[in-house]
């Protein structure tokens, strides 16, 4: 593996020269760029583990694991992203990375930094260690695929939602304060220069935030005094559990948690139990409040699509009111989520029982429209798409 000695530089290019039309290299603090003209573009981190590449107008995103998605722009396409999804297959992915390792070797050769550049072997033993620190990593918000995951829980508190199976193979369980410091220094140890790119904490996996305000305080100071005080993220399910007052999401934030996610999926109560969350949108509510008046910041999720054309209406009208009335304001966000089951997920089964039809992609544009234009997001919140299959860790 590759050292975390400070790497040696050779022609210094800047960030707004004009790029050169063959082979190049550039060095940032906590990441390398590789590319030959604009046409193919290559990231890595200090370590050598290629993150992405573009290569001849597509896109891919490597995971930790070594698995590729490509992802190729689909124009005049009904639904909202536009874009072809895909997974590499080994080979694919290795041609991928043996063009990233040719490109660097000539940059180099030009007289550009050296750049570690992992081979495909190396990745997939990177792989290998990866998998031996890590359980299975669900999914994470979209702002945070490159942030530090540490498991204090594995898997969900609730676990019982019918469109939701990230968490389906495993018990909800939680680190001892030992464990815990013993994989944060696993973590550490895994990432080596690595850790540079990666610039917050994600407190994992799918509910960590609902331990009581103690034990995550002990934890957050555990995971900040070993990673030089990142700030902290994580999820919430916000229908089951003890709620927690203003005045303990205020000694949270204190400790250095600055967002949570909350899966609202919609301000209708008809579609909540349908998706058999054991709360209501009172419930979400209450909790993003306290969260807000404790002065954590917010992220509300929407799922696009949820209840079908059964719920649309409904669905549209009151998830508005919820987000109006949490009056998401600066350090929040609105993550608007289109729908997608797995197949292995109770959702389709009960839908078709229920005689609940899918929206078609193009409704599913056009419910994000209406919900964006019923909405009001105070100064400093903002507002994006999360395309759950979009992501690799």
């Amino acid at each position: 593996m590759p050292t975390s000695e400070p790497l040696p530089r050779g022609k210094v290019l800047l960030r707004d020269d004009p790029l050169p039309r063959g082979p190049w290299a550039r060095l940032e603090s906590d990441h390398a760029i590789v590319g030959e003209g604009s046409r193919r573009l290559f990231t890595f981190d200090l370590e050598g583990r290629l993150l992405e590449a573009f290569v001849d107008g597509v896109g891919y995103r490597r995971g930790l694991d070594n698995r590729f998605l490509e992802r190729r722009r689909l124009p005049g396409a009904p639904g909202l992203s536009r874009r072809l999804r895909r997974h590499l297959s080994a080979a694919e992915a290795r041609d991928v990375v043996d063009l990233a390792c040719r490109t660097a070797a000539r940059a180099r050769e030009g007289g550009y930094p050296a750049v570690p550049a992992l081979d495909f072997d190396a990745l997939e033993d990177d792989a290998r260690r990866f998998a031996a620190v890590y359980r299975p990593i669900g999914i994470l918000p979209p702002d945070q695929y490159l942030s530090i995951v540490v498991q204090l829980t594995s898997g969900c508190w609730y676990n019982r939602c019918t469109f939701c199976t990230f968490y389906r193979d495993r018990r909800f369980e939680v680190r001892s304060p030992e464990a815990l410091r013993r994989h944060i220094q696993e973590v550490k140890a895994f990432f080596g220069a690595g850790l540079l790119r990666r610039h917050t904490v994600f407190l994992g996996d799918a509910n960590a935030l609902v331990l009581p305000a103690a034990r995550l305080v002990d934890a957050l100071a555990a995971v900040r005094e070993a990673l030089d005080g990142r700030e902290v993220f994580g999820f919430l399910d916000a229908f089951s559990g003890r709620r927690k007052q203003a005045p303990q999401w205020a000694e949270l934030g204190e400790a250095g948690l600055r967002r949570v996610y909350v899966g609202a999926e919609s301000g209708s109560d008809g579609v909540l139990r349908f998706l058999d969350k054991p709360g209501t949108a009172a419930d979400v509510l209450a909790n993003v409040r306290a969260m807000k008046e404790g002065g954590i910041g917010v992220g509300l999720i929407l799922l696009l699509g949820a209840g079908g054309r059964a719920f649309a209406q409904e669905h549209v009208r009151q998830s508005i009111a919820l987000v109006n009335a949490a009056g998401l304001g600066r350090g929040d966000q609105l993550l608007l989520s289109p729908l997608v089951i797995p197949q292995q997920a109770p959702y389709a089964r009960l839908a078709a029982q229920a005689g609940i039809e899918p929206l078609s992609p193009a409704e599913v544009r056009q419910q994000a429209e209406a919900i964006l234009s019923g909405v009001r997001l105070g100064r400093g919140a903002r507002w994006s798409y999360y395309f759950v299959e979009e992501f690799l860790y």
